[in-house]
């Protein structure tokens, strides 16, 4: 990310204030658990997502913890520069850079970071020391700094010459604070939302961690995605305490849409549908937990694409499941036209529509018309469906 001051291209580094200040190693703030991750490596993650490009830790100490975070972005391709005192991170920063600083212990949602990372100025985030901000460092009789600044490298680079013997961060924001740097007052209801807070114990990490997963990531408007999206609100928050990694849990709706499809193959219709209708939850809760880590899984992108063919072949095997030969093909048409016409309402040139057929409606329709006993009515409802989608369709070209 870049911004332009001036007329100026204006680079953004980021400097994490990682366990300082003789903290030690087992009681970093930094190896607490954030959504499967340290809440080191949620901070560097955040400050990737927000523009970031060059990230500087400034460590005392190294725990097993943040080694084995570093290790793992790095097969992400984020790299972090570990700086062992002030001048050796003032020399990682260039002074030409724009400055992210980020406080030992902060958790902050991806869209505050954002926001003051795209400020157009220098800004100091700031509070009225009020529900759990009272151990940061203070900037005046009424104000404590909130754990997030956007600064220009030189003041980096200029404090660091003069720091000696006191800790670099409350020197460093008192250089900011001298030089006139502009001041946003953390809203009120901030706090409230548990998206700017610094967790002491494992316990309050946690319960951050469940209001950062309240808000599902499920997109969209139509009837199944508001149904897995209130499941999701029940769900998600339950969930996000259990520490495993993300890469893992987002493998897992594309094993259950594989699986799905080879049991139906198996004759095992109502299961794998069932596994089918199953697998949006669980990919709900994988983007929950890679939109809290600032970490894109590529499974997840798998299986979106793969919900589709997966659906088209459950409802061809329901079809077949349910034909009798010799003589009487009529389901397998059915289950054929069923997943023509899910497919032709999903092309990208029809668009988002709340009422048309999805792969998971048309799951539904048809195992609960199989539980019922009537799997070729589900067919035909699948089909009465899509039909009257594609009739809509019709309608709206020729009024255009």
């Amino acid at each position: 990310m870049s911004a332009t001051i001036g007329g100026s291209v204006v680079a953004l580094a980021a400097l994490i204030l990682a366990g300082v200040d003789g903290s030690e190693a087992d009681t970093l703030q930094a190896s607490l658990r954030i959504g499967g991750q340290s809440l080191f490596a949620y901070q560097v993650r955040m400050a990737h997502a927000a523009g970031a490009r060059h990230i500087v830790a400034l460590v005392d100490q190294m725990p097993s913890s943040m080694v084995s975070a570093l290790d793992s972005m790095r097969e992400d391709g984020i790299a972090v520069d570990i700086a062992r005192d002030a001048a050796d991170a003032a020399d990682r920063i260039h002074p030409d850079e724009q400055l992210l600083l980020i406080a030992d212990g902060i958790v902050a949602d991806s869209l505050t970071v954002e926001r003051v990372a795209k400020n157009a100025l220098p800004i100091l985030l700031c509070t009225d020391g009020t529900s759990g901000f009272q151990s940061v460092e203070r900037i005046d009789a009424g104000c404590h700094w909130a754990g997030l600044a956007l600064l220009d490298g030189h003041i980096l680079r200029e404090t660091a010459s003069i720091v000696g013997e006191w800790a670099l961060g409350p020197t460093l924001l008192r250089r900011a604070v001298q030089l006139g740097t502009a001041r946003a007052f953390v809203e009120a209801n901030v706090s409230a939302h548990a998206v700017l807070q610094f967790p002491q114990t494992q316990g309050e990490a946690d319960m951050i961690a469940r209001s950062l997963a309240a808000a599902p990531a499920i997109d969209g408007s139509a009837t199944m995605a508001r149904v897995y999206r209130a499941l999701l609100n029940m769900m998600s928050p339950r969930l996000i305490g259990i520490d495993v990694p993300t890469g893992y849990v987002a493998a897992v709706p594309l094993i259950f849409a594989l699986v799905a499809s080879l049991l139906s193959v198996a004759g095992w219709m109502k299961a794998g549908l069932l596994l089918f209708l199953l697998a949006p939850l669980i990919a709900g809760h994988a983007q929950t937990l890679a939109r809290i880590s600032g970490r894109p899984e590529q499974a997840l992108g798998y299986y979106e694409r793969s919900r589709l063919p997966v659906a088209f072949v459950l409802l061809t095997l329901a079809g077949w499941d349910a034909t009798q030969f010799p003589h009487a093909w009529g389901p397998l048409a059915l289950g054929v036209w069923a997943a023509t016409s899910l497919t032709l309402s999903n092309l990208p040139a029809n668009g988002k529509r709340d009422w048309f057929p999805e792969p998971e409606s048309s799951a539904l329709i048809l195992l609960i018309a199989s539980l019922l006993g009537q799997p070729v009515v589900g067919l035909i409802l699948a089909v009465g469906h899509g039909l009257a989608a594609q009739i809509m369709l019709m309608r709206q070209s020729d009024t255009v």
